[in-house]
């Protein structure tokens, strides 16, 4: 299912084109980055006007598809990277866009990572609009 608010397709920066799967099932909201035909990120929210609760958005780091024949099947590389592409910032720009359609003027959520990734992580998320709650792994966004 796919939003008409939204665009279909997106381009990471190494001009690799991705699919946007949107499933809006109240209350909760789930959208996928789709390569060939394998979703390589996702966010989950679960919605409740005027806030939403970010439950989990993550890029897989690579996929290593092993097979040959899958390969040919996919035309894809042995692996391929996604994180550092700017996968996740599209995703998250899309999921802001939609959750202001549903009326949502707040979104809340903790980071979970490893600790040494943790620096990193919160930058992203301020980059992006966030604000990072002093002394904790909370964020928030007003919209």
């Amino acid at each position: 299912m796919h939003s008409n608010s939204l665009p279909r397709y997106f381009c990471d920066s190494q001009g690799r084109k991705f699919e946007l799967e949107v499933y809006w099932n109240a209350p909760f909201l789930s959208m996928f980055a789709v390569s060939k035909n394998i979703r390589v990120a996702k966010a989950l929210l679960h919605v409740s006007a005027p806030c939403a609760k970010l439950s989990d958005i993550i890029v897989s780091d690579k996929i290593v598809t092993s097979y040959a024949w899958w390969r040919e099947v996919l035309k894809c590389p042995k692996s391929e990277k996604f994180r550092g592409q700017g996968i996740g910032t599209a995703l998250l720009e899309n999921v802001l866009a939609k959750l202001r359609t549903l009326g949502v003027s707040r979104v809340d959520g903790e980071m979970v990572t490893e600790d040494h990734q943790m620096a990193a992580l919160a930058r992203w998320y301020v980059r992006n609009g966030f604000v990072r709650r002093p002394g904790t792994n909370m964020i928030y966004c007003d919209l």
